[in-house]
Formats: structure tokens, C-alpha cells, sequence
């Protein structure tokens, strides 16, 4: 009969093993979760449901006296991937509710709009948009836009808007292993109402369960041509939360403050974007 200080010793050595297993295991996967590459991979046919909704506020002089206008923009649209050829993803976006409270106040019923065509690349960013223009004929033929929203909506509605758009808020993977605290750059042109360039950093925060949060720092500047005072500025910041199995976003919120120079006064703007997956 063994003695009760070896079965003890026996019985410790058995749990160290065990836990150093265990350590092991919990060690080689949560740095598994450290480098994880951060690629757009969505899964085939499956039904991305988003809710968008953008807050503006422009101030500027008017007549003698500060003036205010404030810009409400919801929207909710799906996404669903059919197709998947050499690193492209081509998505059908169709929009499910559009409401605009401006000057001009404009809801529109969902059943109605027509789906557009998006691909992208692996980092998210936008390749080709098919069937904006047919989108945007749609809604400004609306009775009930009385001719208000033409020559508004492409700034928002169309071909170079929908790219804006979309690249905001889904070009920013890096489509590398990375680790918490990593940094990257991406530069883009905005093109919908004029030439902008904005100048993003990404650093990856931390990883979830299955997700990854990413800060935003951007700086936003235009100018007429190389060479030429730039009279738009500002800066945005914000963060987005991606699932990093799919690389698709769960929550994407930025805010911004940028000053636009005219030759008599400047405009201030600021807008709040928020972005949320609800499936």
C-alpha cells in the first residue's frame, strides 16, 4: 500500500501535466487569433442585413447670420455574395428602406427599389458597381421627390457615390496575419462630389471571440489641382468591429469635422456615421 505523501506527490504531478496541456492548447489558439488574416471571405448566399444611418451638420453664414442645416440619411439594405472568382466577391445589394429628412423630406417604400451589383477585392475595397444609374432614374422618377432630389442624389446615389460609400466602410482589411497593436495605411480618393483624398491609419485593437476591433484615424484634404491651396480639411475618426472568419463588419461608427474655404466665408461640417449588421 503506497504511502499517502507518494500518492499526493503521484496526484500533483498528474494535474501539473494536465494543466500544462491545457496551457498549451489555450496558448497555441489564442495566438492562432493573434494572426489572423484579415481577408473579405463572405459566405456563399448567405443574407447580410445592415442598417446605415448618417447624421450631418453644416453651419455657415447667411445673410448677415449664422445658419444651420441638418442632414438625416437612414437606410437599410441587404447583401448577399453569388459569386467568388480570383479574389473578386460580387455581392447583390438591394435597398430595403430609404429615408432622407433635409430640406426636402423623402421616404421611400422598400418593395420597390431595384438591386445593384458590387464586387470587391479581398481588402474590401470596391471594383465595379453595376446598375446605379438605374437606382438613381428610379428614385428621381419618384412622384413624390417633385423634382427636388435631381442633381442632388448623385452625390450619394450613383455609380462614384455608391463606391464612396462602400469603401468607407468595408476597404480597410488589411488581408494579413496580423497582431493586436498592428498598424496599416490605406489612401483613398473620394469622387462623388469632388476629388478628396483621405489618408486612413488602422491599428488593430484587440481580437473577441470572433471578432476584431480596428480604430480609424483619417485626415480628409482637397484641393482645385496639384499645387493649389487646399481649402478642404478635416479630420474623422472612428472604429469598426469585423468578423474575422468572414471579414464582413458587425459595427462601423466614425465622426468628422471638416471646414470647406470659400472665397467669402468658411463651412464647417460635421457628420456621425453608423453602420450595424442585424443578423
Amino acid at each position: 500500500m503506497k504511502k499517502p505523501f507518494e500518492k499526493f506527490i503521484k496526484w500533483i504531478t498528474h494535474l501539473f501535466v494536465y494543466l500544462n496541456c491545457f496551457l498549451v492548447f489555450t496558448c497555441c489558439n489564442f495566438s492562432s487569433h493573434k494572426t489572423k488574416k484579415l481577408e473579405l471571405n463572405p459566405v456563399l448566399n448567405k443574407l447580410y442585413n445592415y442598417s446605415f444611418a448618417k447624421t450631418s451638420v453644416m453651419q455657415f453664414p447667411y445673410n448677415g447670420a449664422a445658419y444651420t442645416k441638418y442632414d438625416t440619411i437612414l437606410l437599410n439594405f441587404s447583401m448577399q455574395k453569388f459569386n467568388n472568382s480570383d479574389s473578386v466577391t460580387t455581392f447583390k445589394v438591394t435597398c430595403n428602406h430609404f429615408k432622407w429628412r433635409s430640406d426636402v423630406n423623402y421616404i421611400r417604400d422598400s418593395l420597390h427599389l431595384k438591386p445593384i451589383t458590387i464586387s470587391m477585392n479581398d481588402s474590401g475595397t470596391v471594383m465595379q458597381v453595376l446598375h446605379a444609374d438605374e437606382l438613381l432614374q428610379d428614385i428621381e422618377k419618384d412622384s413624390a421627390t417633385q423634382n427636388n432630389l435631381t442633381g442632388v442624389l448623385p452625390d450619394y446615389i450613383s455609380e462614384n457615390g455608391i463606391k464612396d460609400l462602400f469603401n468607407k466602410i468595408f476597404a480597410l482589411l488589411p488581408v494579413k496575419k496580423v497582431n493586436e497593436n498592428d498598424t496599416w495605411v490605406r489612401n483613398k480618393i473620394r469622387l462623388a462630389k469632388a476629388p478628396i483624398s483621405v489618408s486612413n491609419l488602422y491599428v488593430l485593437k484587440s481580437f473577441g471571440h470572433d471578432s476584431a476591433m480596428i480604430n480609424i484615424q483619417s485626415y480628409v484634404s482637397a484641393r482645385q489641382s496639384v499645387g493649389d491651396v487646399t481649402y478642404l480639411k478635416g479630420d474623422e475618426n472612428g472604429y469598426v468591429i469585423v468578423n474575422y472568419s468572414t471579414g464582413m463588419p458587425l459595427l462601423f461608427e466614425t465622426q468628422s469635422d471638416v471646414v470647406t474655404a470659400t472665397n467669402y466665408y468658411d463651412i464647417k461640417s460635421n457628420e456621425h456615421i453608423v453602420v450595424k449588421l442585424n443578423n
